[in-house]
């Protein structure tokens, strides 16, 4: 994996998709039928920046269904 990563802008480019697959199988675990619907709770900003800047590694239906917070201040 490391080789991979640091092989150039295709080893990051590699490692962001693979990231993004993990988190769209991820989301998905959680919906069996077509008629079916989860809430999936993404806590990472880093993948917020990854799917912001890459939106073309996700399909548009889920993006579509994507609602951003942005993080809350510790009091």
């Amino acid at each position: 994996m490391s080789a991979r990563l640091y092989s150039g802008k295709i080893g990051q480019s590699w490692y962001t998709a693979t990231m993004l697959l993990t988190i769209l199988q991820m989301a998905g675990r959680g919906v069996r039928s077509k008629d079916d619907f989860a809430d999936t709770y993404i806590l990472d900003q880093k993948a917020k920046e990854a799917i912001t800047l890459n939106p073309g590694f996700l399909p548009t239906w889920w993006l579509d269904a994507l609602e951003f917070e942005l993080p809350r201040k510790n009091k």
